[in-house]
């Protein structure tokens, strides 16, 4: 065996060597992407659920609110009880648009079809929520494609 034949062989070993280091590196990365994306989603979770808490708060301390929201009750036509009705509205609103947005972006929470479901109960026994999505669909953009796809063409 010659210094070439030497050289060739010790030259092939270390790239088999570096292959196989760059294998067991890259599945590194994806156990380590696989348990990040894991952590985003139960954090998406906890954030959606928070959310949504502290508005059922304010069904507790005020609960004849609750029917015009879970209940299809009709929402006063003016005064301060309106102003109270759709500022709740509003903030549900936003919690179902974020709840979609990020549910939808980090697809490891699994919770996209029952976030999805659950907005489309809220916009089928909110009549306020309902109007609002419609009156300003930019607002929440991803619940008034919801709401347009659940009542039809």
């Amino acid at each position: 065996m010659t210094l070439t034949d030497i050289t060739t062989l010790g030259g092939l070993a270390g790239l088999i060597a570096s292959v196989a280091l760059l294998a067991w590196q890259t599945r590194a990365v994806a156990q380590q992407t696989k348990t990040s994306n894991s952590i985003a989603g139960a954090s998406v979770l906890e954030t959606s659920t928070s959310d949504l808490r502290e508005i059922l708060l304010l069904f507790v301390a005020h609960p004849g609110l609750r029917a015009y929201f879970y209940e299809s009750k009709r929402p006063p036509r003016n005064g301060r009880q309106r102003v109270r009705v759709v500022s709740i509205a509003e903030i549900i609103g936003d919690c179902l648009e974020t709840g979609l947005i990020t549910n939808r972006l980090i697809p490891a929470t699994e919770s996209l079809e029952d976030w999805s479901n659950y907005c489309c109960e809220m916009l089928a026994t909110s009549q306020i929520l309902r109007e609002l999505t419609i009156q300003h669909p930019q607002w929440w953009p991803q619940l008034a494609r919801l709401q347009q796809h659940s009542s039809g063409p």
